[in-house]
């Protein structure tokens, strides 16, 4: 929302003019003497004043300012900008949508679904990645923790080329590729695993036994890498830059928008320069600055999985219902995003489009968690 209209400098009292008498307050003369008034021809229509040619002109001078005016609205409308008049008499320019939005703000964007793959409903997905062809989950959940390669295949289908399983006390999360390694974060601890990665057929995938390491977060969530540092969250909301090489953190940056602290930031895909990260409980993707942690735009996923149906199918299948959105994956060679979630039946190929009518603050009310179901960070 831009600002209201502001206050004259000096006040609201009355203005100097260039030679020194009062505009606008008392110093006005209120009937200067006629031989000192310049004659007024603004308003003679070139000498036609008070003719009735004067007032033909009037009228189509009016008429075709209304005619502008019709043309106009419908621009202002499919935007969402329009006037809204305040308490006090002035305007503000209020509403914004994605790619027409107040300059700094966050766009808001929908999604049009590609296409459908399916996807294991037992999977419980922490963490999604696009490599040489194949999908890189991680899977979380004591007892069912793994890391496994999928290719998608056919018309929509889903296959499962290899997966190496994680021990009971194991809860698998954030997953990344980075220098030729998978690496795997550990929910509530600050382990990471690496893995040795070949995709495809003739492909393998080993964890690299011994080849562990720790980071300070104590708990992790999210994972992604720039290439030169790896980025992950902890269910706060700060960003954590860790150095790849001695594993400290470097410097960490809080994720907000509007002035608010957006917490529970989850899976991580890095995606042209922008962290994109799930927003936990919510069917919301965020999309950050990874340098100053601002959000620069929301992609509202709601609805994307019909629940019902899938809940249904789940019971009538003797599984778990669908958990929570999770999980982002960007194929950059043929600029492909796919999202999915805990114990999803799919896993959808999508666009991002600008949304027709969620406002900026309806998505922010909509996105941003009001409490930290984990507690603070």
């Amino acid at each position: 929302v831009a600002r209201k209209a502001g206050k004259p400098s000096n006040g609201g009292k009355a203005g100097t003019a260039s030679d020194g008498s009062m505009r606008g307050g008392r110093g006005v003369v209120a009937n200067p003497p006629r031989e000192e008034k310049a004659e007024d021809t603004s308003a003679n229509w070139g000498g036609l004043a008070n003719t009735p040619m004067s007032y033909v002109l009037r009228i189509c001078s009016c008429l075709l300012s209304a005619f502008f005016a019709l043309q106009l609205l419908p621009y202002l409308r499919r935007h969402r900008i329009w006037m809204e008049g305040g308490s006090d008499g002035r305007f503000d320019v209020v509403g914004s949508q994605a790619g027409v939005s107040i300059p700094g703000e966050p766009l808001v964007y929908s999604y049009r679904v590609v296409q459908r793959y399916r996807h294991d409903p037992k999977a419980f997905t922490q963490g999604l990645l696009w490599l040489n062809g194949s999908l890189y989950e991680s899977l979380g959940l004591y007892g069912r923790s793994a890391v496994r390669e999928v290719r998608l295949v056919g018309n929509g289908g889903y296959k499962v080329l290899r997966e190496v399983a994680l021990g009971a006390q194991d809860f698998g999360e954030g997953l990344l590729h980075f220098r030729g390694e998978l690496l795997q974060l550990q929910w509530r601890r600050p382990d990471v695993y690496r893995f040795s990665a070949l995709a495809g057929e003739g492909g393998h995938l080993e964890r690299k036994a011994g080849l562990d390491f720790k980071t300070p977060l104590k708990d992790g969530w999210g994972f992604a890498t720039d290439g030169e540092v790896l980025i992950a969250t902890d269910s706060g909301h700060d960003l954590f830059h860790i150095d790849p090489t001695n594993f400290e953190i470097r410097r960490s940056v809080p994720i907000m928008d509007g002035g608010r602290a957006v917490d529970m930031v989850n899976e991580l895909e890095m995606i042209d320069g922008e962290i994109w990260g799930n927003v936990f409980g919510k069917e919301c993707i965020a999309r950050i600055d990874p340098s100053t942690g601002v959000v620069r735009g929301w992609v509202d996923l709601t609805g994307i999985l019909d629940r019902h149906r899938a809940s249904a199918d789940a019971a009538a299948k003797g599984l778990e219902p669908p958990d929570v959105l999770n999980g982002i994956a960007w194929d950059p060679e043929g600029r492909r995003l796919f999202v999915t979630g805990k114990l999803w039946p799919r896993l959808f190929e999508i666009e991002v489009v600008p949304h027709p009518t969620l406002t900026l603050a309806q998505a922010r009310k909509r996105c941003i968690p009001e409490v930290n179901l984990f507690g603070p960070k």
